[in-house]
């Protein structure tokens, strides 16, 4: 199974602000969606709670196991989801076990966490700054060869107004087991 880290932070590495994603780009939201769907995704419960919500409640991501990881353990998610109290508990899942490969979401604990056991990064590098939000760690490059890169420019629509880079990077020195 590879174990894959997938964000969008924006050039000062922010990747979230109160609790929300900054900014609506749906090139990147695409490339999330494509990425993820089939998988299993690995996820804090703040992060869980700031996708839509049905009634005040927050959804499972359609069409991928939503594996919540809290240290609440009554904490419950919608028929379909998990809940677990560790990252080791998500990563020993069978379901996570037997997929080519699962994702980890975020937010930024769980990436703290999840970074030692991740081979594979998904960078989405939003070019805008902003101010005063929640920083996803400066990995280090070195550790880490780009296999990948695309840059999508901004368009006049709403759905894409900032340029943005998408970029994967893949492990060159072993991850912890």
């Amino acid at each position: 199974m590879i174990l894959s880290a997938i964000v969008a932070v924006s050039d000062n590495d922010v990747m979230a602000k109160d609790g929300k994603i900054p900014w609506f780009v749906r090139g990147e939201q695409l490339i999330f969606k494509r990425l993820t769907t089939g998988h299993p995704i690995i996820m804090g419960r703040k992060t869980f709670e700031t996708p839509k919500t049905l009634k005040g409640k927050p959804m499972l991501l359609p069409d991928r196991l939503n594996i919540v990881v809290t240290r609440n353990r009554h904490y419950q998610v919608p028929e379909g989801g998990v809940v677990v109290n560790s990252l080791k508990q998500a990563l020993e899942l069978p379901a996570v076990k037997q997929a080519d490969e699962a994702f980890v979401i975020g937010g930024a604990e769980i990436f703290e966490l999840a970074m030692p056991h991740v081979t594979k990064l998904y960078l989405t590098r939003v070019h805008t700054t902003i101010e005063d939000g929640d920083k996803f760690f400066r990995f280090n490059q070195k550790d880490w060869n780009q296999t990948h890169k695309e840059f999508y420019k901004k368009n006049d629509v709403p759905d894409r107004p900032y340029d943005f880079e998408f970029q994967v990077w893949e492990r060159s020195s072993p991850a912890s087991s």
